[in-house]
């Protein structure tokens, strides 16, 4: 555990390189067990994409997420959005709608939000590439 704020389901490993004293944190999400339908589009670097989402009752969230956590329909050309999904951890569930976290904060409404329980999909029901 890193001992930050909101980072209780994070594992990590620090691995140093034998020949140039470098070193690389690599941070594993142990709990993002859900997956987001969501529209997502090219980030502002190479490694991450934009993600727009809605909460249950329309509002409009959007964050910048690497790569691994997200799966798409098909690489998005500039300015484009494409169907995907974004991985996120379920912390609870009620009346057909889900609190969860988001793998990044997103610029609007924060790390948690809520959303429909249908807009979700376990990971364990997903076949990805």
């Amino acid at each position: 555990m890193l001992g930050l704020p909101g980072c209780d389901n994070i594992d990590w490993e620090m691995k140093v390189s034998p020949t140039d004293d470098s070193c690389a944190i690599q941070v594993r999400h142990k709990a993002m067990d859900n997956w987001l339908d969501c529209r997502i589009g090219k980030g502002q670097l190479s490694a991450e994409y934009m993600i727009e989402g809605q909460t249950f009752d329309g509002l409009r969230f959007t964050l910048f997420a690497p790569h691994e956590f997200v799966e798409v329909s098909q690489t998005p050309l500039d300015w484009e959005l494409v169907e995907g999904k974004i991985r996120v951890h379920k912390l609870d569930e009620e009346n057909g709608y889900c609190w969860i976290r988001l793998p990044r904060e997103s610029f609007e409404l924060g790390y948690v939000i809520r959303v429909a329980g249908s807009q979700l999909t376990p990971m364990s029901q997903l076949q990805v590439a």
